[in-house]
Protein backbone atom coordinates (compact mmCIF):
# COMPACT_ATOMS: atom_id res chain seq x y z
CA UNK A 1 0.00 0.00 0.00
CA UNK A 2 3.11 2.13 0.68
CA UNK A 3 4.25 1.52 -2.52
CA UNK A 4 1.13 2.26 -4.15
CA UNK A 5 0.79 5.98 -2.35
CA UNK A 6 4.31 6.74 -3.07
CA UNK A 7 3.91 5.99 -6.83
CA UNK A 8 1.01 7.73 -7.09
CA UNK A 9 2.37 11.23 -5.73
CA UNK A 10 5.70 10.81 -8.09
CA UNK A 11 3.22 10.08 -11.02
CA UNK A 12 1.06 13.31 -10.20
CA UNK A 13 4.66 15.92 -9.33
CA UNK A 14 5.63 15.35 -12.84
CA UNK A 15 2.71 17.62 -14.53
CA UNK A 16 3.10 21.07 -15.39
CA UNK A 17 1.23 22.70 -12.26
CA UNK A 18 -0.22 26.06 -12.25
CA UNK A 19 -0.99 28.69 -10.02
CA UNK A 20 -3.34 32.07 -9.21
CA UNK A 21 -1.15 35.17 -7.68
CA UNK A 22 -4.71 36.34 -5.54
CA UNK A 23 -5.04 40.15 -4.81
CA UNK A 24 -3.74 41.02 -1.67
CA UNK A 25 -5.57 43.55 0.65
CA UNK A 26 -5.06 45.11 4.16
CA UNK A 27 -8.43 46.83 4.43
CA UNK A 28 -10.99 43.76 4.59
CA UNK A 29 -13.54 45.97 6.95
CA UNK A 30 -13.84 48.28 4.12
CA UNK A 31 -13.77 46.02 0.90
CA UNK A 32 -15.86 42.73 1.77
CA UNK A 33 -17.65 43.13 -1.77
CA UNK A 34 -13.90 41.56 -3.22
CA UNK A 35 -14.12 38.65 -1.08
CA UNK A 36 -17.49 37.87 -0.79
CA UNK A 37 -20.33 38.57 -3.47
CA UNK A 38 -23.28 37.86 -0.64
CA UNK A 39 -22.27 41.13 0.63
CA UNK A 40 -23.77 43.36 -2.28
CA UNK A 41 -26.08 45.86 -1.28
CA UNK A 42 -25.81 44.40 2.56
CA UNK A 43 -25.13 48.08 3.36
CA UNK A 44 -28.49 49.36 2.62
CA UNK A 45 -27.70 52.11 0.53
CA UNK A 46 -25.09 52.91 -2.51
CA UNK A 47 -22.01 52.32 -1.43
CA UNK A 48 -18.73 53.57 -3.64
CA UNK A 49 -15.25 52.34 -2.29
CA UNK A 50 -11.58 53.11 -4.01
CA UNK A 51 -8.67 51.34 -1.95
CA UNK A 52 -4.81 51.46 -3.05
CA UNK A 53 -1.81 49.83 -2.13
CA UNK A 54 1.95 50.31 -2.50
CA UNK A 55 4.35 48.23 -0.48
CA UNK A 56 7.88 48.36 -0.49
CA UNK A 57 7.75 52.12 -2.17
CA UNK A 58 11.61 51.73 -2.93
CA UNK A 59 11.90 47.81 -4.16
CA UNK A 60 11.68 47.65 -8.00
CA UNK A 61 8.72 45.32 -9.08
CA UNK A 62 7.06 45.88 -6.04
CA UNK A 63 3.24 45.22 -5.42
CA UNK A 64 0.88 47.75 -6.01
CA UNK A 65 -3.02 47.19 -6.14
CA UNK A 66 -5.86 49.82 -7.33
CA UNK A 67 -9.18 49.12 -6.59
CA UNK A 68 -12.85 50.87 -6.97
CA UNK A 69 -16.59 49.29 -6.53
CA UNK A 70 -19.56 49.79 -6.18
CA UNK A 71 -22.44 48.39 -4.61
CA UNK A 72 -26.16 48.76 -3.87
CA UNK A 73 -29.70 47.55 -2.92
CA UNK A 74 -32.66 47.48 -5.15
CA UNK A 75 -36.07 45.86 -4.95
CA UNK A 76 -36.58 47.43 -1.10
CA UNK A 77 -33.04 46.26 -0.38
CA UNK A 78 -34.20 42.57 -0.91
CA UNK A 79 -31.54 42.18 -3.98
CA UNK A 80 -28.13 43.82 -4.54
CA UNK A 81 -26.03 44.33 -7.49
CA UNK A 82 -22.22 45.21 -7.51
CA UNK A 83 -19.17 46.17 -9.73
CA UNK A 84 -15.67 45.61 -8.42
CA UNK A 85 -12.37 46.85 -10.93
CA UNK A 86 -9.39 45.96 -10.03
CA UNK A 87 -6.14 46.40 -10.74
CA UNK A 88 -2.97 44.56 -9.88
CA UNK A 89 0.93 44.61 -10.36
CA UNK A 90 3.65 42.56 -9.05
CA UNK A 91 7.12 42.67 -10.73
CA UNK A 92 6.67 41.24 -14.32
CA UNK A 93 2.75 40.03 -13.63
CA UNK A 94 -0.08 42.97 -14.27
CA UNK A 95 -3.55 41.72 -13.55
CA UNK A 96 -6.91 43.44 -14.34
CA UNK A 97 -10.36 42.56 -13.43
CA UNK A 98 -14.16 43.71 -13.79
CA UNK A 99 -16.17 41.64 -11.77
CA UNK A 100 -20.51 42.05 -11.68
CA UNK A 101 -21.98 40.31 -8.58
CA UNK A 102 -25.21 39.81 -7.54
CA UNK A 103 -26.81 38.85 -3.68
CA UNK A 104 -29.92 37.79 -2.86
CA UNK A 105 -31.50 38.91 0.74
CA UNK A 106 -33.72 37.70 3.19
CA UNK A 107 -34.72 38.08 7.11
CA UNK A 108 -34.00 35.37 9.42
CA UNK A 109 -36.62 33.37 11.42
CA UNK A 110 -37.53 36.42 14.41
CA UNK A 111 -36.61 39.00 11.89
CA UNK A 112 -33.02 39.34 13.56
CA UNK A 113 -30.56 39.39 11.04
CA UNK A 114 -30.82 38.90 7.52
CA UNK A 115 -28.87 35.95 5.24
CA UNK A 116 -27.92 36.97 1.72
CA UNK A 117 -26.74 34.34 -1.28
CA UNK A 118 -24.62 35.98 -4.03
CA UNK A 119 -22.83 34.72 -7.34
CA UNK A 120 -20.32 36.88 -9.57
CA UNK A 121 -19.07 36.73 -12.62
CA UNK A 122 -15.38 37.78 -13.59
CA UNK A 123 -13.13 38.46 -16.52
CA UNK A 124 -9.58 38.56 -15.35
CA UNK A 125 -6.72 40.17 -17.79
CA UNK A 126 -2.96 38.43 -16.86
CA UNK A 127 -0.41 39.84 -18.63
CA UNK A 128 3.35 38.58 -18.48
CA UNK A 129 5.71 41.26 -19.25
CA UNK A 130 8.99 39.22 -20.62
CA UNK A 131 10.90 42.67 -21.33
CA UNK A 132 11.57 43.11 -17.60
CA UNK A 133 13.11 40.07 -16.71
CA UNK A 134 16.48 40.28 -15.51
CA UNK A 135 18.71 37.10 -16.72
CA UNK A 136 22.16 36.33 -15.54
CA UNK A 137 22.77 35.05 -19.27
CA UNK A 138 21.82 37.58 -21.86
CA UNK A 139 20.07 36.20 -25.07
CA UNK A 140 19.38 32.61 -22.81
CA UNK A 141 16.91 31.21 -25.16
CA UNK A 142 14.53 29.91 -22.65
CA UNK A 143 13.57 33.23 -20.83
CA UNK A 144 10.76 34.68 -23.53
CA UNK A 145 10.45 38.23 -25.01
CA UNK A 146 7.70 40.47 -25.34
CA UNK A 147 4.36 40.03 -23.52
CA UNK A 148 2.29 37.13 -22.76
CA UNK A 149 -1.30 38.20 -21.77
CA UNK A 150 -4.19 36.12 -21.60
CA UNK A 151 -8.30 36.48 -20.56
CA UNK A 152 -10.78 33.74 -18.08
CA UNK A 153 -13.81 34.06 -16.75
CA UNK A 154 -13.69 33.41 -13.29
CA UNK A 155 -17.13 33.03 -11.01
CA UNK A 156 -18.12 32.66 -7.39
CA UNK A 157 -20.81 32.14 -5.04
CA UNK A 158 -20.92 33.55 -1.25
CA UNK A 159 -23.12 33.45 1.67
CA UNK A 160 -23.46 36.14 4.35
CA UNK A 161 -25.15 36.55 7.56
CA UNK A 162 -25.28 39.91 9.51
CA UNK A 163 -27.13 40.85 13.17
CA UNK A 164 -26.53 44.08 14.88
CA UNK A 165 -23.63 43.33 16.49
CA UNK A 166 -22.23 40.18 14.11
CA UNK A 167 -21.32 39.23 10.90
CA UNK A 168 -20.07 35.81 9.01
CA UNK A 169 -19.49 35.07 5.57
CA UNK A 170 -18.44 32.21 3.12
CA UNK A 171 -17.24 32.61 -0.71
Amino acid sequence: MKHLIFNILVACSVFQLAAQNDVQYTHFLFNKLAYNAAYAGAAGVPTAMALYRNQWLTLDGAPTTATVNFHTPFFGGRSGFGLNITADRVGMNRANSLEASYAYRFSTAGGKGKLSLGINGRLEQGKMDWNEANPLDIGDGTIPTGEDARIAPNFGFGIYYEQSNFYLGAS
